[in-house]
C-alpha cells in the first residue's frame, strides 16, 4: 500500500478538527457543559451494576456494549 494513499484523508480530518477547535476558541460559551447529578441512589445502583456485570464492547461502533 502506498504510504501517501491516506494523505488526503488525514489532511481532511486535520482540517475538520482544527475547524472545530477554532469554533470553540472563538465561542467558549458554546462548549457543552455535560453535568450529571449523581445522587447517592444513582451511585449505589451503579455500584451494584459494576459489582454484578461486565460491560464488553460489542463492535467498533460507539456505545454498543454487551452486558455479561
Amino acid at each position: 500500500m502506498d504510504a501517501n494513499a491516506l494523505h488526503p484523508w488525514l489532511l481532511k480530518i486535520s482540517q475538520l478538527v482544527q475547524k472545530r477547535i477554532n469554533f470553540f476558541v472563538s465561542n467558549p460559551l458554546m462548549i457543552p457543559q455535560n453535568k450529571l447529578s449523581l445522587t447517592s441512589s444513582i451511585k449505589t445502583a451503579l455500584c451494584k451494576i459494576h459489582d454484578t456485570y461486565v460491560l464488553v464492547p460489542a463492535d467498533k461502533a460507539a456505545n454498543n456494549v454487551i452486558i455479561v
